[in-house]
């Protein structure tokens, strides 16, 4: 019974557990594959604003997931707290409200970063790297 009540108690307390999200806040932000050291090989580059889930943190790397579930470390000082989104399918309507009645400013496709502005009834008013802004819709986006 002991077991069965910790195991309950440890199996909620981690679905109420989100993993911390940073956001690359330089250019370019740089995916190695390890904390460092002469073995460690570049995995992957993001660009700004691109969220990353904080899996695990090593002296002054954190190793990181991004939406489409690739892993690796990036250092403490790529990333930062300002709010960034990445469009999760294959593409989206870029809109000049919060809402599905108004009108499409562009298209954003699957991979495209934008800085999050603002947040309003399910959709996220955005800029983009371009200085391009607009609404769109929470649901198709990954990182808040």
């Amino acid at each position: 019974m002991k077991y069965f009540l910790l195991m309950t108690f440890l199996l909620f307390n981690i679905s109420l557990c989100q993993a911390e999200i940073v956001y690359v806040k330089i250019h370019t932000g740089t995916l190695w594959s390890q904390p460092g050291g002469q073995y460690a090989f570049e995995t992957l580059k993001v660009p700004r604003h691109y969220p990353l889930s904080v899996l695990e943190s090593s002296s002054g790397y954190l190793k990181v997931r991004d939406y489409a579930g690739q892993t690796g470390w990036v250092t403490t000082d790529q990333v930062g707290p300002q709010k960034g989104i990445v469009v999760e399918i294959a593409s989206v309507n870029i809109r000049k409200g919060p809402g599905k009645n108004y009108p499409v400013l562009f298209k954003a496709y699957k991979g495209v970063t934008f800085r999050v502005l603002e947040e309003k009834e399910g959709w996220l008013h955005v800029r983009h790297e371009n200085g391009d802004k607009g609404w769109v819709i929470k649901s198709s986006t990954w990182g808040l």
